[in-house]
């Protein structure tokens, strides 16, 4: 999986791939741990799958892009918001 732009301005584009299908949330949280209201679920697709999120209201900052694969986490991801 992969997090890009890095830096993020105004939207973070997450990239993945499944074997399966399988629910799958992308949930934000920032350097110290909260969660932040950004969140976005989808039905995942056995291949190559897409989710961007709008973190334009962010302040500038280090973020963590946590993505869950039917309620289990499947990988964190470091990304900078930067204005």
């Amino acid at each position: 999986s992969t997090v890009y732009p890095n830096p993020a301005v105004d939207q973070i584009t997450v990239d993945f791939t499944l074997t399966e299908n399988k629910n799958v949330v992308v949930q934000l949280f920032n350097s110290l741990g909260q969660k932040m209201e950004i969140n976005q679920t989808a039905e995942g697709i056995q291949g190559a799958n897409t989710i961007q999120l709008d973190v334009a209201t962010l302040p500038e900052g280090i973020y963590f892009a946590q993505i869950l694969l039917d309620g289990n986490i499947a990988a964190t991801k470091r990304f900078v918001v930067a204005k």
